[in-house]
């Protein structure tokens, strides 16, 4: 050979080159696809059992795990070389993982590894490296496979098998093996191949192999902390929220109030806009009679009709209640076949309140009596003054004035046979029987007036 190097061959053309063939099985695979969840596997795993470096701060690594506490500077190296296309110290760099490998002896033995486990940690990470370099561009041109660190450590050529039977046999007892586990582990996501790289369907095998010693590894830690940073939460304030100050009932019956009061608020502004529109529904039959009276042209007098006498209704309420009228309680008026009864009253109605009050019970009694001789039917009219009102349980004088005929109706339906004959109406302060002008006009205007139809007729 022209070249002495034992690490490098000598001119491209020197028919006495020495040329070494590196065993099948370790370059990387670009057919074979990784089984499916293999690269999920991966970044579950990394975090957990990533290399930590060994030094003054490496104790939490090693109470973690020694043996990668020890390995991480061979583990480094190795995956720095794993992508690199040339490399001009190969003698070098073979001396560097020598060196390494004996001080990973010693560091080992430091954190407490010792034995067959230490000797089958020292024979994964040669392989590994072994594998590694052989599967680079000018690490397979080298003489590495002569003089691999396996055959230096072990006298071994091919390690590919062993590893796996390590690792089987370390299974066995994982709480024990724990440490060489994990160690295998990362040497095979770092890339480690060995005998599966040449087997048929090698790469989904592997999958499987590294799959179950992930959940062997899991079983022994126990589910991984999935934060990035232990120390991400903001500093716990001694403060308190208002939730530990006051009971939850509390805080409900605040909100439940708090809606209340905006429901109201919307009521008493609708109220307050719709009052309008009541007078004036209020008033469109008065509007229409006079317009219809405006459009009758004038005529010249008919002859005089000879005059029929009405036929009288065979209800008379008056007579019925003739003592409530000479004590001029109420007042009836009769037109035709419709009779209309007016308690005259100033007290039947306190201010803006729809309560019947109690003495009034009794006459409410006799009328009902009167009118439950006769078919036909009841409307029950309440009036109001015109002073406005707006509370929650009245927004306006419609309201009000309505359940004053309600209540009324309520009293009266107690004496008769047929309650379904009445129905309450509110007209509010649109037909006053007084000016408001005084506080004794206003009480007149608080009235209620039972108009009885002999006749189905409104």
């Amino acid at each position: 050979m022209s070249n002495h190097d034992p690490w490098h061959g000598g001119s491209p053309d020197d028919p006495s080159k020495t040329v070494v063939r590196p065993r099948p099985g370790f370059r990387p695979d670009a057919g074979s696809a990784p089984a499916p969840g293999f690269e999920h596997r991966r970044t579950i795993a990394a975090p957990h059992h990533a290399p930590a470096a060994v030094g003054p701060g490496a104790g939490a690594s090693a109470q973690i795990n020694p043996l990668i506490a020890a390995a991480s500077p061979l583990l480094f190296r190795a995956a720095a070389i794993r992508n690199t296309a040339t490399q001009d110290d190969i003698y070098g760099l073979r001396s560097e993982f020598v060196s390494e490998l004996t001080a990973f002896d010693h560091r080992a033995r430091a954190l407490g590894e010792d034995g067959e486990r230490l000797s089958d940690a020292r024979y994964a990470l040669c392989t590994f490296i072994d594998e590694t370099v052989l599967n680079t561009p000018w690490g397979s041109q080298s003489r590495w496979q002569e003089d691999s660190l396996l055959s230096t450590f072990f006298n071994e050529t091919w390690g590919g098998d062993r590893f796996f039977v390590i690792l089987d046999r370390a299974k066995q007892q994982p709480g024990r093996n724990l440490a060489l586990l994990e160690l295998q582990f990362v040497c095979l996501m770092l890339g480690f191949e060995g005998k599966y790289h040449v087997l048929e369907r090698g790469r989904a095998r592997l999958d499987e192999v590294i799959d179950d010693l992930y959940q062997v590894i899991r079983a022994q830690r126990g589910e991984i902390d999935r934060d990035l940073s232990p120390h991400w939460r903001g500093v716990e304030t001694s403060g308190r929220d208002v939730s530990s100050y006051l009971p939850l009932w509390v805080l409900a019956a605040i909100a439940g109030a708090l809606l209340v009061s905006l429901y109201l608020s919307f009521r008493f502004a609708i109220s307050g806009a719709a009052y309008p529109v009541f007078e004036r529904l209020a008033g469109i039959g008065q509007e229409r009679i006079s317009i219809v009276q405006s459009l009758i042209p004038d005529q010249s007098p008919d002859p005089e009709p000879v005059v029929v006498e009405p036929p009288q209704p065979k209800l008379r309420l008056a007579e019925q209640l003739k003592p409530e009228i000479d004590s001029d309680l109420l007042s009836v008026e009769q037109d035709g076949m419709q009779s209309m009864i007016r308690i005259n009253s100033d007290t039947l109605f306190p201010s803006a309140s729809a309560t019947v009050e109690p003495r009034y019970v009794p006459i409410l009694e006799r009328i009902a009596k009167a009118i439950d001789a006769v078919s036909g039917r009841i409307l029950i009219v309440g009036h109001s003054d015109n002073l406005p009102i707006n509370t929650a349980q009245f927004p306006s004088n419609w309201e009000l004035s309505r359940q004053r005929a309600v209540n009324v109706m309520e009293q009266l339906a107690r004496h008769l046979s047929d309650p379904s004959r009445m129905t309450p109406e509110g007209r509010a302060d649109t037909e006053p029987v007084a000016p408001n002008d005084t506080k004794a006009n206003r009480a007149r205007n608080r009235r209620v007036e039972i108009y009885v139809y002999e006749q189905e007729q409104l």
